[in-house]
Order: C-alpha cells, then sequence, then structure tokens
C-alpha cells in the first residue's frame, strides 16, 4: 500500500489560476501564487485527514473527516464538503447551497502526489503534481 502521509513539493502546476480565483484570492495575489514553491503536509489520524499547504503568500489547513460532511472554509466562503479514501486515492466533492460545485482528487504514489481540480460551477479542470520529500 502507498504510503499517504507525509510532506509534498509542487513541481508542476496546470492551470491553477482559476482554482486561487475561484476561493476567493484576489486576482494579483493569484498571479503570484499561482507557481510559487508550496509544500503540502499531509496528515492522516484515524479517520481524519488534514492538509496544510505552505506556501510564501498564503497558508491554507483543510480539515476532513472521511465519509462525513464538514464545512470547509476559503477566504470568502464556506463549502459543505465530503472525502472518501479509496486506497491510494482522495476524492473530495464540495457543495454550494446543496448543489456540487467542484470535486478534488487526491492520487498518491510513491514517488509523490497529484491532485486534480474539477469545477462544476466554473468549468475548469487544473492539475498540481508534486513529489514526496
Amino acid at each position: 500500500m502507498v504510503q499517504i502521509a507525509g510532506k509534498y513539493e509542487l513541481v508542476d502546476s496546470k492551470n491553477f489560476l482559476k482554482v486561487l480565483l475561484s476561493g476567493g484570492i484576489p486576482e494579483d495575489k493569484a498571479k503570484l501564487a499561482e507557481n510559487i514553491t508550496t509544500v503540502l503536509d499531509v496528515t492522516i489520524d484515524g479517520n481524519k485527514v488534514r492538509l496544510q499547504s505552505d506556501e510564501k503568500l498564503n497558508n491554507h489547513v483543510t480539515e476532513l473527516i472521511l465519509g462525513q460532511e464538514v464545512d470547509e472554509k476559503f477566504s470568502s466562503y464556506t463549502l459543505k464538503t465530503i472525502a472518501k479514501l479509496d486506497g491510494n486515492v482522495i476524492n473530495v466533492e464540495s457543495k454550494e447551497d446543496g448543489k456540487p460545485t467542484r470535486t478534488r482528487i487526491y492520487r498518491f504514489t510513491d514517488s509523490g502526489l497529484e491532485i486534480e481540480y474539477n469545477s462544476v460551477k466554473d468549468n475548469y479542470t487544473a492539475k498540481r503534481v508534486y513529489k514526496r520529500i
């Protein structure tokens, strides 16, 4: 089984500006943050998943409980989010006003992590690739 918990460093980012803008980050800061070096620290404790991104411009912590809906806070809004673990993949689905708005798929490998972002509401797909450090 692939180890999920650990630290990951960003090595590639595609179309991530849309993710930042939809998260309420002002455009000037979003453009600076789009490709800035990011370290993502993933911890798992039982059914609790903690995702902490450390960036020079913005730090963000997401705490999820597998199989349970939680309030996920972003800079300007809160989404109802549920995460499910399936082997080495964490699927995250978020809703706003009861309607699906976006998904994130975290695919863990022995060497790293790929995150795919999909938005129904804003009609985009983005990816970030990280190496395990």
